[in-house]
């Protein structure tokens, strides 16, 4: 694992890759520009990957995120693939399926992994398109991706990506607030011990602590902008029991939400 100086300087080397994005259609942007990287939010992922031996990923919007979850994801897969035995039923151990609407934004994240990270990570385009989950106006991702996970990273959509069409709630502007439900309505498929982090989106964190019905932990870190829920049950059965007992035996902690 590497030290946080360490890690620094590798995104630093990646950095100049890519300052603005253009496109044809612009209403598939979150922005033309590209975000600096937070190397704080970045090492707390990557540390988070390899602190819980997360073996997939669920990554809701592309961008430095995409490097830093795959790197410890790489790091997860090179010390313990050979160890992962038939007790599960996973069909994407070591991977990261990345979320986005924008195929320009997708291109720049994949461009800045090395092989071995690249070979890790699956694109799934689609459209944020804003709904109803029970009487809340949310956005769901269509068509959503099948993929099982230990952990999601939730960072979109921006509300300049929604299709709002047939409805009367505006989202054209980046001072309103995206809510996404799609953790609500998968949220009976959701395996224990998953974690969820959300970059910023104190609204949507909200939301989600109201309306998800099991048995999940959450904290919220105002001054980091972040927020963390973890699904506290027992295994569904014998094969997600050996999968969990994996990912304890070999995480940090001896349990799976050790936080740096």
């Amino acid at each position: 694992m590497l030290k946080k100086e360490e890690f620094k300087e590798l995104i630093q080397a990646q950095a100049h890759i890519g300052q603005t994005i253009d496109s044809s259609d612009d209403s598939r942007l979150r922005t033309n520009l590209v975000y600096e990287p937070d190397i704080d939010d970045l090492y707390r992922l990557y540390s988070f990957v390899i602190d819980n031996c997360v073996t997939s990923i669920l990554e809701f919007g592309s961008g430095w995120s995409t490097f830093a979850l795959s790197l410890g994801l790489k790091e997860v897969r090179e010390r313990y693939s050979g160890e992962y035995g038939g007790f599960q039923r996973n069909p994407h151990p070591f991977r990261l399926c990345t979320v986005d609407n924008s195929p320009e934004f997708v291109t720049l994240a994949l461009s800045r992994l090395d092989s071995k990270m690249r070979e890790l990570v699956g694109v799934h385009i689609a459209s944020p398109i804003l709904t109803t989950v029970g009487s809340n106006p949310v956005t769901l991702w269509d068509p959503v991706p099948r993929f099982d996970f230990d952990l999601i990273y939730l960072d979109a959509p921006e509300p300049e990506q929604i299709v709002t069409s047939g409805f009367q709630l505006p989202m054209a502007t980046v001072h309103d607030l995206p809510i996404a439900g799609d953790l609500v309505v998968n949220e009976p498929y959701i395996h224990p011990e998953t974690s969820v982090i959300i970059d910023g989106r104190t609204a949507n964190s909200r939301y989600l602590k109201l309306a998800l019905r099991r048995n999940w932990s959450f904290q919220n870190f105002p001054e980091a902008d972040f927020s963390i829920f973890h699904l506290n049950e027992e295994p569904l059965g014998r094969i997600n029991a050996g999968h969990i007992d994996f990912r304890k035996s070999r995480s940090a902690l001896g349990h799976l939400h050790f936080l740096r």
